[in-house]
């Protein structure tokens, strides 16, 4: 069942004052604000319509939060979010479009919902099992169509099409290992994980990969992010992020290794997130920070401190699709938003 609150913010400079949840404020997305439930449990995932009207977050509080965004002119206060419920934590959220959007849950399930009437129109049992349990770490929708792509600690990648009425994946990918990120770019998926190597796949042939390639350091990939160019970026434990070409042959006198992007400490406690948006590469941390690069000198040209003299993790981060804003998910809760 669905239920309608009123939002807390934290609206300043750098997330600084908390107000009370029965109040409304004007406040400005130059500044960041801070979306927040009554729950202080750790945030693992957020992401923005295809408008970039609205957000999604989820995590350890088994909800997905739905929050309108402000767009430039509008002198919105305080705005609403609904609350849609699941059994688990939400690891994971892709939106098919505006009105539908797929939530993914530690219980191994995946759920369709109607984002606009708050209805579940579907869910889907069992996606990941194995011993150890069927955790999906993460799910990326293929455009704006039906299909998303869910990977798991089962070690497989499965691609489910709304379309189909029966329940089960249209494709299946295995593994030897627990698969901790996806990316998904039309008909090429990238997965990795608990091993370091990055393996793309035609989705129309996956009988062997279209290729793989082993980053020179041991460290477990969390996340890889494409930004619909030749590049594709991985995030590793050690806090760095290779750009890597991601075009489906390179000649064997050449490396996939493009660059190197440094400067965020290693993350052991989470899955920490990075996202690409033209020739900015933005990535969460240890440090409470959502730490941005520019991709014309490989510099960091910016940092969002959500610390405020609390320690937090950054988990996942992600622009909205004009490229307009960031946002970073708390392990302590919520959701800060920033304009770029």
């Amino acid at each position: 069942m669905s239920l309608v609150k009123r939002q807390k913010v934290k609206t300043s400079t750098d997330l600084i004052n908390h107000f009370d949840d029965t109040e409304t404020h004007e406040y400005s997305l130059d500044q960041g604000i801070w979306l927040c439930t009554e729950s202080i449990q750790t945030t693992l995932t957020a992401t923005f319509s295809p408008s970039s009207y609205q957000l999604a977050s989820g995590g350890i509080d088994k909800q997905v939060s739905l929050w309108n965004i402000p767009q430039p002119g509008s002198d919105a206060a305080t705005p609403n979010y609904a609350t849609l419920s699941h059994k688990s934590a939400v690891t994971g959220i892709s939106w098919a479009t505006d009105e539908q959007l797929i939530a993914a849950c530690a219980d191994s399930s995946l759920n369709w919902w109607d984002a606009t009437t708050q209805i579940k129109l579907r869910k889907l049992k069992s996606c990941h099992t194995c011993p150890g349990g069927g955790v999906i770490n993460q799910i990326s929708a293929i455009g704006t169509s039906s299909q998303v792509v869910s990977v798991g600690d089962d070690g497989c990648a499965r691609l489910w099409d709304n379309r189909e009425t029966a329940d089960e994946a249209s494709i299946e990918i295995r593994t030897s290992f627990p698969l901790t990120t996806v990316a998904a770019a039309s008909d090429t998926v990238y997965i990795s994980g608990l091993d370091p190597c990055i393996t793309a796949y035609d989705l129309r042939k996956v009988s062997s990969p279209l290729w793989l390639y082993a980053p020179p350091t041991p460290a477990m990939v969390t996340s890889l992010s494409h930004g619909g160019t030749s590049s594709l970026f991985a995030r590793s434990t050690d806090g760095s992020i290779q750009q890597v070409n991601s075009t489906p042959f390179v000649p064997l006198t050449l490396s996939r290794k493009e660059r190197v992007l440094q400067g965020v400490a290693d993350t052991q406690s989470y899955l920490v997130r990075c996202a690409v948006n033209g020739d900015k590469v933005i990535s969460g941390g240890e440090d409470g920070c959502v730490t941005m690069w520019e991709l014309g000198t490989g510099k960091i040209v910016r940092r969002w401190d959500t610390t405020d003299g609390v320690r937090n993790v950054v988990v996942d981060v992600g622009f909205d699709p004009k490229g307009e804003y960031v946002y970073g998910t708390l392990s302590g809760g919520g959701v800060g938003v920033w304009k770029v």
